[in-house]
């Protein structure tokens, strides 16, 4: 009979640490402030891209999603919940029928005419406008 041995709970959190410890002290590290080269007086700041949003932009961002929860608050749950399956918990279709126990079909067509509805409730005008033309055709 052959016994498998297992290490004490403390041995593997040792060995991960020295672990972690090995790589720290093999890394060699840049300074964004220091010169490039030994001796030279180009840096690294010219080179690095500021991604953050200043407040202005994060005002506008904040007011957007402010006003998207407000209106998805307007729809059905139905709808509500596909939109929020799909844009906010990022599922596929596939994954948004097997959560919802429904047919792929049905979740492409809630979609669609969830989307459809939010663009309604944004533009009002809209409604009218698509009225007019179905009529015309």
């Amino acid at each position: 009979m052959h016994r498998t041995m297992r290490f004490p709970r403390g041995f593997s959190k040792i060995a991960v640490n020295n672990c972690i410890d090995h790589i720290r002290k093999r890394l060699h590290f840049l300074s964004i402030d220091q010169p490039a080269e030994a001796n030279g007086d180009k840096d690294f700041t010219g080179t690095i891209r500021n991604y953050a949003r200043n407040p202005e932009e994060e005002f506008i961002r904040q007011q957007r999603l402010q006003m998207v929860r407000s209106v998805l608050g307007q729809l059905s749950n139905k709808y509500r919940l596909v939109i929020e399956l799909r844009y906010y918990e990022e599922l596929s279709y596939e994954e948004i029928a097997s959560e919802l126990e429904i047919p792929l079909g049905t979740v492409k067509a809630q979609l669609f005419r969830a989307k459809e509805m939010l663009y309604m409730m944004q533009n009002p005008g809209a409604m009218a406008y698509l009225e007019c033309n179905h009529r015309a055709n």
